[in-house]
């Protein structure tokens, strides 16, 4: 009998979903989050900072400026200024653009690369440490594409709310796993964003998963809403089906999160 547990609410009333590219992802049938089983935390980071991961995420991050313009614009809605840290930064375009918009903002994220990047090119100070190591107190904590590619997100959102100030916001994005169970379904598939990336993408989140991991770690959902990562391609089509899916409201194939920390008896006491 296979044993397992899910990363987000701990049942273990979790079942094979779906085989991509050799990898098998789980489900919970509690919280509805998928993912990868024994993913080793060590292996994940070192997996994330080879040489050719970083230079490949400093050529695709520098075609993301209107989808960056886009994210600040609805980060103003909520906050329109303060101390900003971004959390899995890579290399630092989007500090670049908060920084631009007058928020006193830095980065962190895991490799040296990154820093010598920013510093050089962009003017911007980006940190090569463990965020759950660190300290300090922010108006905002951001983690963008992030918490797919960790094996324990729990840990990272429950270490975030220790370093909000009061009054402090976190905003997530990731991809839509609610969408991509449909689309994984057709008779020529489209695993997308959410599963076509196997084992970088490790853990995988509905609207339901997330606020089930925001209720646990001490967090009140503020929104959930379609984010268009579409700005950022040459696509066409996903162009057009971002701009359908932010008019009439609807979470498309990638989330944008708002939460805001309050003070829940236990909540964030395992991680």
């Amino acid at each position: 009998m296979y044993k397992n547990t899910c990363p987000i609410c701990a049942s273990d009333r979790v079942i094979k979903f779906i085989s991509v590219h050799h990898f098998d992802y789980w489900t919970c049938q509690r919280c509805r989050a998928a993912f990868l089983p024994n993913i080793d935390v060590v292996e994940q980071k070192n997996r994330h900072n080879v040489s050719e991961y970083k230079q490949s995420r400093i050529a695709v991050e520098s075609k993301h400026n209107r989808h960056n313009l886009w994210l600040v614009h609805s980060m103003k809605s909520s906050k329109r200024e303060g101390r900003v840290l971004d959390v899995g930064c890579g290399s630092g375009f989007l500090v670049r653009a908060m920084c631009d918009a007058g928020y006193d903002a830095i980065g962190v994220d895991i490799g040296n690369a990154n820093v010598e990047f920013a510093k050089k090119e962009l003017g911007v100070t980006i940190l090569d440490e463990d965020f759950l190591s660190m300290s300090g107190m922010y108006d905002v904590i951001t983690m963008h594409q992030l918490i797919e590619h960790l094996p324990n997100p729990r840990e990272y959102i429950s270490h975030a709310k220790s370093m909000l100030c009061k009054n402090g916001l976190l905003i997530l994005s990731t991809p839509n796993l609610l969408l991509a169970r449909t689309l994984a379904r057709l008779p020529r598939p489209f695993l997308g964003d959410a599963l076509g990336h196997p084992p970088n993408h490790c853990v995988l989140f509905e609207p339901k998963t997330i606020k089930t991991l925001l209720d646990s770690c001490g967090y009140q959902l503020q929104s959930i809403q379609n984010n268009p990562t579409g700005l950022k391609t040459q696509s066409r089509s996903r162009y057009l089906a971002d701009k359908v899916f932010y008019t009439f409201r609807l979470v498309g194939l990638n989330m944008l999160v708002h939460a805001v920390p309050v003070d829940i008896p236990g909540a964030g006491s395992d991680a």
